[in-house]
């Protein structure tokens, strides 16, 4: 089931019952959409007013996003951990760890999501991402 923005009503089996897992499992979603290179998908999912901060400090809107995504290689992967939820009133914040693979590199990464609640469903507005500092 994809999930275009989070229906506080909106109860399924796929859907596990506290919003904070729904948070989380949107963005599983966004990274194993992302990783099947389904672009259409990816645009139906994420609302038109997102931005994204990217790993190399570029800025992109959603088009701009879904410009470049078409031209990802067939071996990228993304793979999520360690992702918290956090709520705020109409606002809410997931973190994670995540691995990104493409070209036999592997990279792991963060990222934070900010949703707004607009209208009873939660919405991702603003992404950013970067790789994970060595120690």
């Amino acid at each position: 089931m994809m999930l275009n923005s989070i229906d506080e009503t909106e109860v399924t089996e796929k859907i596990p019952n506290s919003t904070e897992q729904r948070l989380i499992q949107f963005m599983t979603d966004w990274g194993n959409i992302s990783g099947s290179r389904d672009s259409e998908t990816l645009a139906e999912m994420l609302p038109d007013d997102l931005v994204l901060t990217m790993a190399d400090g570029s800025f992109l809107t959603k088009a701009q996003y879904l410009d470049g995504f078409r031209m990802i290689p067939a071996d990228f992967t993304i793979t999520d951990f360690d992702q918290t939820a956090t709520i705020y009133n109409e606002t809410a914040i997931v973190t994670a760890r995540y691995i990104f693979a493409i070209g036999g590199n592997v990279t792991p990464m963060r990222y934070t999501t900010t949703f707004i609640k607009r209208e009873g469903r939660w919405q991702p507005v603003a992404f950013h991402s970067c790789p994970v500092a060595k120690s």
